[in-house]
């Protein structure tokens, strides 16, 4: 077991406040074991794995050290910021779609739709990249091989194109100041100024 799992033990536990004596009552081992599960020392079973998580309330991958979102899937549908909004992970760009989508279906009218249909094509362009690679069967599409990209990408920005800023609505409030937005621009043009400088 990783050294991870034993740090992550110990700051859940001082983030709650409790004593090991505490948590050792709540999971059912003694507190010698769990000072020893903290260190290092011993390796622990699937079992106070499971408890621990639950106590914590946290996934297992995130004790484990494999993962660093706390929660699973319920992190990205949080309406706060986490910490982890500040760090270009694949999380961040879930829940940017996510926030972007919210905003877009609290305006109303055919944003929301746009969102959902450039989002649908994004993921149907990579798909059909990843079929022109082998990785994903043929008989998935009923476009030719060398349709799906180029049609995805006109389709994409046929969706795109609601968003300028002339067809916007005079009363049309701006984006609010979400760091994930934030961090996501930030990195996609970190990475545009890269490739631009190889060129």
């Amino acid at each position: 077991m990783s050294s991870e799992f034993g740090s992550r033990l110990t700051s859940l536990r001082r983030e709650r406040g409790v004593s090991q004596k505490e948590v050792a009552e709540a999971l059912g081992v003694s507190q010698a074991l769990l000072s020893h599960y903290e260190k290092g020392i011993r390796e622990c079973g699937l079992d106070f794995i499971r408890k621990a998580s639950n106590y914590y309330d946290v996934t297992a991958d995130y004790l484990l050290g494999l993962s660093e979102n706390r929660r699973g899937l319920s992190d990205l549908f949080e309406s706060s910021e986490l910490p982890s909004d500040e760090d270009m992970k694949m999380q961040t760009i879930y829940r940017a779609i996510i926030k972007l989508g919210e905003i877009m279906t609290a305006k109303g009218g055919k944003k929301a739709e746009s969102v959902k249909w450039y989002l649908a094509f994004s993921a149907y362009h990579l798909l059909s990249k990843a079929r022109e690679a082998g990785t994903v069967p043929d008989d998935w599409f009923s476009l030719s091989e060398d349709a799906g990209p180029n049609i995805s990408n006109a389709m994409a920005n046929y969706f795109s194109d609601s968003f300028k800023k002339e067809e916007l609505s005079e009363e049309s409030e701006s984006v609010p100041d979400i760091l994930v937005f934030k961090t996501l621009i930030s990195n996609c043009e970190k990475q545009i100024k890269s490739i631009l400088s190889e060129i």
